[in-house]
């Protein structure tokens, strides 16, 4: 009896694993920036992405940053 529950649990954690591989269809990124240079400017910034799937393997990506100085 102790076998048939380890093996009903092993394969419920196998098939939760192959679930949670499910590729989205869009996946958006949003970040702020702060930069410090020795003995120059701060700088601040924002970082963008946008991915879009193609099938479950591959997808295109547009990345973006804008980075903006203050003396």
């Amino acid at each position: 009896m102790r076998r048939t529950y380890f093996w009903a649990i092993v394969l419920a954690v196998v098939l939760r694993a192959g679930v949670a591989q499910a590729a989205p269809k869009a996946e958006v990124f949003g970040g702020y920036q702060f930069t410090h240079l020795d003995g120059g400017p701060n700088l601040n910034g924002w970082n963008a992405a946008l991915t879009g799937y193609l099938n479950s393997f591959l997808g295109i990506t547009a990345d973006l940053t804008g980075v903006y100085g203050s003396d």
